[in-house]
């Protein structure tokens, strides 16, 4: 029996899923109004900020599925001009990593020779062991073809592929607007079947079935990934043990730790020397902070005359017209380093300060 996945997106701005989602058709209305939104928010035509949505069924493998924006040649309209190399970056950049497994789509409708993208491809994966290349719309390809030479040089990529490699040719139902997930899978079946029945009956001698129907309908596809993902998987069996281990000796020996202290507790003149430690080394701290002691990095906690004025919202002192620079003004100090500074900079302000002229009868009439 079918059973749909249960698919939610992660909230905007959250670490949390939302509630699944119960009409599939759902899934491409929300990405275009999320991406629309967020773009607009931007200023932008491109962005790397993913989309999070999480589909959980039975028997599933763990994988991180990214789909990425197309490769174009020229910015839509309205679009900026570098659209392109944007894209292209963010694609190799998402797609460079050695144990991503790269699903490389394009359309039947393009010749080998004219495949621009397959050069981007190379240069990501030069010996394609990490890329599968899928051939879409592949009905539409057998439109064109009647011979068994014709569709044999195009399902072998002879001169473009290596010997070793070989694409997959899907094609997907016509009306796939209004159908369930249990349906949409049985009608991919049946093209799958009529893609077959054409090569074998209405191309003039058919095909190659030995060598190219492995390759030919999504059954297919579904199968090489499958057994692709299970590989990979038994290949990091190793790796992903070795490290297993490595966290457990770490969580053993902080259990033994662990352990010790609270054996400790039950020992109350353990328990008192412990705190009078910790009371201790407080004070200690607290001491070398207000003599301005660098237990701290200043860089990273100190402010400099301009930066404590600033906060202090004090831009100048009262009276004061000129900038003031004390001894060390441009260094990050805290602590009793930072108020030594603060009393330079009083005095050089109060001896900045003009007095008022005052005359001899004005200081008689105050006595």
């Amino acid at each position: 029996m079918w059973v749909a996945p249960a698919r939610a997106w992660q909230e905007e701005d959250s670490e949390e899923y939302g509630s699944p989602l119960v009409v599939a058709t759902e899934i491409a209305d929300v990405i275009k109004q999320r991406t629309q939104s967020h773009l607009q928010k931007i200023q932008a035509a491109v962005s790397s900020e993913p989309i999070f949505m999480r589909a959980e069924y039975a028997h599933c493998p763990n994988l991180t599925v990214i789909d990425t924006p197309g490769l174009v040649l020229k910015p839509m309209k309205g679009e900026p001009d570098t659209t392109p190399e944007e894209i292209l970056s963010m694609v190799k950049s998402i797609a460079s990593p050695p144990h991503h497994l790269l699903l490389f789509l394009q359309q039947s409708s393009i010749e080998w020779k004219s495949s621009l993208w397959l050069d981007t491809i190379r240069e990501i994966d030069p010996s394609f062991r990490c890329t599968i290349i899928i051939v879409s719309k592949f009905d539409n390809r057998l439109k064109e073809v009647s011979e068994r030479w014709e569709i044999d040089s195009y399902l072998s990529a002879s001169g473009y592929l290596g010997d070793n490699i070989h694409p997959f040719f899907v094609a997907l139902p016509n009306d796939r607007g209004t159908t369930t997930d249990e349906g949409f899978c049985s009608r991919i079946c049946q093209v799958d079947i009529d893609v077959l029945r054409h090569l074998q009956e209405k191309v003039k001698g058919g095909f190659n079935e030995e060598k190219y129907a492995p390759y030919i309908g999504f059954s297919c596809l579904w199968k090489h990934l499958e057994s692709e993902i299970q590989k990979r998987y038994k290949e990091a069996v190793p790796a992903t043990l070795a490290l297993l281990e490595e966290r457990c000796i770490g969580v053993s020996e902080d259990l033994s730790r662990l352990e010790s202290k609270l054996q400790a507790t039950s020992d109350v003149s353990q328990l008192r020397r412990s705190a009078t430690l910790h009371v201790a080394s407080i004070c200690r701290h607290l001491h070398h902070l207000l003599v301005g002691a660098a237990d701290l990095d200043p860089e990273l906690w100190g402010l400099t005359t301009e930066e404590e004025q600033k906060h202090s919202g004090i831009v100048r002192w009262p009276g004061i017209t000129i900038a003031l620079e004390p001894a060390n003004f441009s260094l990050k100090l805290y602590g009793g380093a930072a108020f030594e500074r603060v009393m330079h900079e009083f005095h050089c302000a109060a001896y900045s300060m003009k007095c008022p002229p005052l005359s001899r009868e004005k200081v008689h009439s105050d006595y």
